[in-house]
């Protein structure tokens, strides 16, 4: 049988993590559009394994994922995809196919969880989410107090130089701190058209990670929401991996951090509705915000937000 599992999981990934030039400015290359293109259907497909064993282990019955056949076709197509020897054109109509696939399978897993979400619900609760005892401790010569520390990074390449320090010097006083990386310093709200229909892509399920107890892990915040066949996915992989604004709102609204770092350079826009999202999930949540800058000094709003929040600007360089 050929389905579009064969191939997909037998590349090999390693080049999957390096940055294509495309995705700060530079001409997107066959080889970096394919690769990124498999990253994200990769990844999605990783996570719809998560959520069927997630409904399997609740309801006590398998939970198959089926996704559907090529045609000989097709399957040439794909190949050629793999290979990077297709023109553009096909290589969208093939790309489109996998992700009206994913969005079917996508809107089965979504169905099936609206289910288990009420049968979570109704299960006896011996387990509950304990708070981490609250820590004293110092990052870069400032006070930090939390009983449980958000991190975000910016990873962009001006930025890897500095983040093995920066884990170092976090998780001396930290070791349990909540870790995100996401490239770039810039907030904007991410809207996505097709047709009439303007979508709104928070993605803060992303940059979420499902507690181990006392949360219901069927509830929609935590899982992948629609699936756009014109979206194309190396755009899209692209695209997620660069929002701060949702990777520090995840850790504010979904991991219930109680204090967030972030570190990034503060060389991009930051949208005001954007930077009104951010306030209003750190006001809400009493989070304490603090920022770091390897280069420029943050904006005011966002050097204002942190002291009334009860953090801080961190001011030390990091060579």
């Amino acid at each position: 049988m050929r389905t579009l599992a064969v191939g997909i999981t037998a590349i090999t990934f390693a080049f999957l993590h390096s940055l294509s030039a495309a995705e700060y400015g530079g001409r997107w290359t066959d080889e970096a559009i394919r690769e990124r293109s498999v990253e994200y259907i990769e990844n999605t497909k990783q996570r719809f394994e998560a959520s069927a064993a997630r409904i399997a282990d609740l309801t006590e019955s398998p939970f198959p994922i089926e996704y559907r056949e090529l045609t000989e076709e097709q399957q040439r197509y794909y190949e050629k995809f793999l290979n990077d020897r297709i023109s553009d054109s096909h290589r969208e109509g093939l790309l489109g196919l996998i992700l009206r696939d994913l969005e079917s399978v996508r809107a089965r897993l979504a169905e099936a969880e609206k289910s288990a979400f009420g049968q979570w619900e109704a299960l006896p609760k011996s387990e509950q989410i304990v708070r981490e005892n609250t820590v004293e401790g110092m990052i870069y010569g400032t006070e930090v107090s939390a009983s449980r520390l958000g991190v975000v990074l910016d990873n962009s390449p001006s930025m890897r130089p500095y983040l093995e320090a920066v884990r170092a010097e976090i998780g001396n006083s930290f070791p349990n701190a909540h870790f995100r990386e996401a490239a770039g310093s810039g907030m904007s709200i991410r809207r996505y058209s097709e047709g009439q229909q303007t979508y709104y892509l928070e993605d803060l399920w992303f940059y979420s990670e499902i507690p181990a107890v006392g949360v219901n892990p069927f509830d929609p915040k935590w899982h992948q929401p629609k699936i756009f066949e014109r979206y194309q996915p190396h755009y899209r992989q692209v695209s997620l991996e660069r929002n701060p604004l949702a990777a520090l709102r995840a850790l504010v609204e979904n991991q219930e951090v109680d204090a967030l770092y972030w570190f990034c350079d503060f060389e991009d826009d930051i949208d005001k509705g954007a930077f009104e999202l951010l306030k209003q999930a750190i006001e809400s949540h009493e989070v304490a915000f603090y920022v770091h800058s390897s280069n420029r000094r943050p904006k005011r709003e966002i050097a204002d937000l942190a002291e009334d929040s009860g953090g801080e600007v961190i001011r030390k360089r990091i060579r």
